[in-house]
Parts: structure tokens; C-alpha cells; sequence
């Protein structure tokens, strides 16, 4: 039995964990948004407002509303991007969108622009700015994450409701917890554990075999059991006794944090691609300060 505690606790954990991790990339999300708003705001003269997470909305609907901020941003560099292409030659443009660049060819790169573009764009923040958010696929990063999930009960979730306990995150994206607690909710009375369902040799929905092992120990729903009677430590009563309260099985809190899991991994692989074209663009920018001074 004290396995079965171990393994509800490290699912519980693991739940507990993927939540607040999906929680924190939603904000990191925002925030790298707001740094290339501020950008376009300072280098192509637009007029953006930051924005912010709703927390009393859900995942779905932060992320649509995020998705079209991104597109207002992919619309705002697109004109800069095509002026640029018709005054600078091909192979230096192309490597201004190459992935992964040097410091060193960063440097090169700025030079041979400052060189090709004789002055035409005035400052050249904009320009290269421009090329570099057009090539990083933010939109279609952002919206291939959210259309991979978009199935996920996760993404139905207040963002809010995130750092809730870790049973009620499992009860609102795990039907199987829903059915389960519902449906046969445990009685306590003093330390005894009084259950509805006489077929104790029968898992309910939701639960997985080790619960019904230890149903079994309770001899007789009628009965009140005093566990102190077996000379039992009281954080091992209380343990039992919270594993009924919950109703929630090692097998629903597993397939809750797996699913939790799932979408904070995809989360934060599109976050990661999006932060590090802002951080490449900031690079850009950084240096092209500094050979103006």
C-alpha cells in the first residue's frame, strides 16, 4: 500500500510540475511578444500596445488573442522586408535570414549592409529588424503549436485555474476523475472509511487495481472501521483517508499529468524557437548601435 501512496504522490508531483511550467511559458510567451512590440515600436515607428496574459480566460483564448498580435506583427515588418529585398543583392540578404549566425558574420553582415544601402534606409535597425522577424516564422511557429493542442482538454483550462491542486487540475481535464468522483465518493466518519459500492471487488471507472486493493481492506461498507485499532501511525491515516477523499486513482492523475506534460512540451518548444529569433534580433541591434557610436 505504500507504494500505491508513492506512485499517486510522484503523478501528483508530475501534474503539479507541467502546470506551473505551462503556466510560466504563457507569461514568458507574452513577454518576448511585448520585447519585439517594443522594437517595432522604437525601429519601425508603428504604435503597439503591450499586452498581457488573461488569467481569468482560458489557454485557448490567450493564445488565439496572442496568435493575432503576431500576425499584426508579421504584417507590420512584411512592407520593410520587401523594400529591403529590392535594394540589397540576394546573397546578403540571404544571410541576414540564415538561422544560426556568428557574432563575427553578424558583424560582416551589418558592414556589407551599411555598404550596399548607401543610405537609403537611414538607420538600418528597421530594415534588418524587419528581415529577421519575416524569416522567423512567428506566426506559423505559434499556430502550429496552438493547432497541434487545439484537442487538448488542457487548452480549456483558465489560465488561472493552473496553480489549483493538483486534484482539481486532474478533475478538470481527466473525464475519467470527473466519472469517478462524481459517481462513488467516499463517507468518512472519525478515522473510518465508509465507501457506497458493496462490489469492492470491482475497480470503479477511473480507478486502477492497486485503488481496488485497497478497498479491499475496508471488510464491510456498513462498518465503521477504526484504523488506530492496528496500531497504524496518524500520517498513514491521513494518507488513506486522502487518497478516498480525492477519489482519484494513480491511473487518472498519471494520464492528467501526461496530458499536462504534452502541452507544456509543445508550449515551450514554440517559445524557445520565438524567444531566440528576439534574442538574434537584439543581437542585431545591439551591434549595430555600438558601430554607430
Amino acid at each position: 500500500m505504500l507504494s500505491l501512496f508513492s506512485g499517486v504522490e510522484r503523478e501528483q508531483k508530475r501534474l503539479i510540475r507541467a502546470s506551473q511550467s505551462l503556466h510560466d511559458y504563457t507569461h514568458r510567451y507574452f513577454s518576448a511578444t511585448n520585447a519585439v512590440l517594443g522594437i517595432l515600436n522604437q525601429h519601425l515607428y508603428t504604435e503597439f500596445t503591450p499586452i498581457k496574459v488573461r488569467e481569468n480566460l482560458s489557454l485557448h483564448q490567450n493564445f488565439t488573442f496572442l496568435m493575432n498580435r503576431v500576425q499584426e506583427i508579421h504584417a507590420a515588418v512584411e512592407l520593410t522586408d520587401r523594400h529591403v529585398q529590392k535594394n540589397i543583392s540576394r546573397p546578403l540578404y540571404d544571410k541576414i535570414t540564415l538561422y544560426h549566425t556568428s557574432l563575427q558574420e553578424i558583424g560582416v553582415i551589418i558592414r556589407d549592409f551599411h555598404m550596399a544601402s548607401m543610405g537609403i534606409f537611414g538607420s538600418i535597425c528597421g530594415p534588418i529588424t524587419s528581415v529577421l522577424l519575416r524569416h522567423g516564422n512567428l506566426p506559423e511557429n505559434l499556430e502550429s503549436a496552438v493547432q497541434l493542442l487545439k484537442a487538448s482538454p488542457v487548452l480549456t483550462l483558465q489560465v488561472a485555474n493552473l496553480l489549483l491542486s493538483c486534484s482539481e487540475i486532474a478533475m478538470a481535464i481527466s473525464p475519467q476523475a470527473a466519472v469517478s468522483s462524481s459517481s462513488s465518493g467516499p463517507q468518512h466518519k472519525g478515522n473510518a472509511v465508509i465507501r457506497d459500492n458493496p462490489d469492492s471487488s470491482r475497480p470503479a471507472l477511473g480507478q486502477s487495481p492497486e485503488s481496488n486493493e485497497v478497498n479491499q481492506l475496508i471488510p464491510n461498507h456498513n462498518v465503521e472501521w477504526n484504523f488506530s485499532f492496528y496500531g497504524l501511525p496518524q500520517w498513514y491515516i491521513e494518507k488513506f483517508s486522502e487518497m478516498f477523499s480525492s477519489n482519484l486513482s494513480r491511473n487518472t492523475m498519471e494520464a492528467a499529468a501526461n496530458e499536462m506534460e504534452e502541452v507544456a512540451c509543445v508550449l515551450k518548444r514554440s517559445y524557445k524557437s520565438f524567444q531566440y529569433i528576439v534574442d538574434k534580433t537584439e543581437v542585431y541591434i545591439t551591434l549595430i548601435n555600438e558601430t554607430q557610436q
